[in-house]
């Protein structure tokens, strides 16, 4: 009698690719992976564990359960924190954790900061009207144009209500915004001329220029009119409304 043996050893768990440390302004995305080799990559399990700064243990991390952990943005708060994941065979039961990775925040995020604009309306011109930035305030902390922070959404031409976004810069990263508007501007008697029209018995309505500046306004888009007393001979009223 001949008995055939058939032996499978199982594998002990390796990581191949440790996490490491990372360095990031906040707000950004941090991402922690590790790669493990072993009996396959069904027969891991993963739980990734933070131990903020200053404190004395490690604590698992809800829902962080594959082979990379990510933030979506990290805060300040998170500055010194340490994270690690505890990678488990189903196989053999044994357990294997990576190396310590720690996240330090290098900026600090402007996300809330008060924006005082030099003017935070602005009369419609036509043209394109970029505002200017009078002070920006974080906490107590005044921030410089150039060196902590720059402005990122300008060119605001039509009537209308705006966002004004600055972006940190330097030192600092994120972003703040606040409100910006464009009113109508006001029309004037001495943006319009009609020419004079012959009578004709009937209702009668004139050639009319519109002009602001070197920008002419168009009828049915930047004004109406509206005629009265315009059969008879005589003077006939137009009345322009923005």
């Amino acid at each position: 009698m001949h008995l055939a043996l058939e032996a499978s050893y199982l594998k002990a768990i390796v990581i191949t690719q440790q996490h490491t440390d990372l360095k990031l302004f906040a707000d950004e995305k941090a991402t922690f992976t590790v790669v493990a080799t072993g009996n396959g990559e069904d027969d891991f399990t993963y739980q990734w564990m933070v131990k903020a700064a200053g404190a004395g243990d490690f604590t698992n991390i809800v829902d962080a359960t594959s082979a990379t952990y990510e933030i979506a943005r990290v805060a300040n708060s998170q500055n010194g924190n340490e994270y690690k994941v505890v990678i488990t065979s189903k196989a053999t039961g044994k357990t294997l954790e990576s190396n310590v990775a720690k996240l330090e925040i290098v900026g600090n995020s402007i996300e809330g900061a008060e924006i005082e604009l030099e003017n935070a309306t602005a009369e419609y011109t036509g043209k394109v009207i970029t505002p200017v930035v009078k002070s920006v305030k974080l906490g107590d902390v005044v921030l410089a144009s150039t060196r902590d922070f720059e402005l990122v959404s300008t060119n605001f031409i039509n009537v209308g209500e705006y966002t004004v976004t600055i972006k940190g810069i330097g030192d600092y990263s994120g972003e703040a915004s606040t409100k910006f508007t464009i009113t109508p501007k006001a029309l004037t008697k001495d943006m319009f001329s009609a020419e004079d029209v012959n009578y004709t018995g009937k209702a009668v309505e004139t050639t009319i220029t519109a002009k602001d500046g070197d920008v002419e306004l168009k009828a049915d888009t930047d004004y109406t009119v509206a005629y009265k007393n315009n059969t008879e001979v005589g003077t006939a009223t137009a009345t322009i409304t923005g």
